[in-house]
């Protein structure tokens, strides 16, 4: 692991990067004075001995007095076990008091997720909250983000169904491998949790991923039907041969060509 990375990590835990970099640099090499400690850190002087002071309120710095004061760190198990316990305690005690809180009301607006990491995380914890039906159309490239959530909903006796666009093989009993018309390639997402939550947007490409999650009945409602009719879609595509299916995708794409 590289140095920048480390130093990021242990700013992660709560310390600024002049404190990260000092406290880095005095588990590398201790016991070391103020100035030392600076030019192998890179903190500037002006600021190395304001930040040698934050360490020692925050219990990470022993000093040393002597005709020059000397600074050696408490080791980073230490730090960890510290972090460690306080983090454990913040999450209990907000356990505790989250039930207390007042929820704000339900609203039916519409909400925008950016980025495929935070469309993919929002995804999977909606699936969790599923308690009786969950509706998909989606890329199978995209399903397997969320694959696991979708076989634990099973699991909870939640009814999966859907149609997935691609080549890919995935198990789940009640999602459809899309057939005839070809899948876009702008790899559009449509979701509905029980009938009360629907999620519909594109996770492509990359850095303009974009989704709208709602509680809105009406939207709800339109997502739900596009999602069955895609389903119906799909049997009827598997009861034709080769031949008719070609000719109802000419139909298909002469109808949209008609379309504004």
């Amino acid at each position: 692991m590289k140095k920048n990375e480390i130093v990021k990590a242990i700013e992660n835990l709560g310390l600024s990067s002049y404190e990260a970099k000092a406290y880095f640099a005095l588990l590398l090499e201790s016991p070391l004075t103020g100035y030392k400690l600076s030019k192998v850190s890179s903190v500037p002087r002006s600021r190395i001995y304001e930040t040698i002071e934050k360490l020692m309120a925050k219990g990470l710095v022993l000093s040393q007095e002597g005709d020059t004061t000397l600074l050696r760190p408490v080791s980073l198990e230490s730090l960890l076990e510290k972090k460690e316990k306080e983090s454990s305690q913040n999450i209990d005690f907000l356990k505790k008091v989250l039930p207390q809180l007042k929820k704000p009301a339900e609203t039916q607006g519409i909400w925008t997720i950016s980025g495929r990491d935070r469309i993919f995380e929002t995804i999977n914890h909606v699936i969790s909250q599923a308690k009786s039906h969950i509706y998909l159309v989606s890329f199978d490239s995209d399903i397997i983000h969320f694959e696991s959530a979708l076989f634990e909903a099973e699991k909870r006796q939640v009814s999966v169904f859907g149609v997935s666009c691609g080549k890919g093989v995935l198990k789940l009993k009640n999602l459809h491998p899309h057939q005839g018309q070809p899948c876009s390639s702008c790899r559009d997402i449509s979701l509905s949790i029980d009938s009360k939550q629907a999620l519909v947007g594109s996770t492509f490409p990359a850095d303009g991923a974009r989704v709208a999650i709602t509680k809105n009945l009406g939207i709800i409602h339109v997502a739900e039907d596009y999602i069955k009719h895609e389903i119906f879609l799909s049997q009827l595509f598997r009861t034709f041969d080769k031949v008719p299916v070609e000719e109802l995708n000419k139909i298909y794409q002469k109808t949209l060509g008609n379309l504004p």
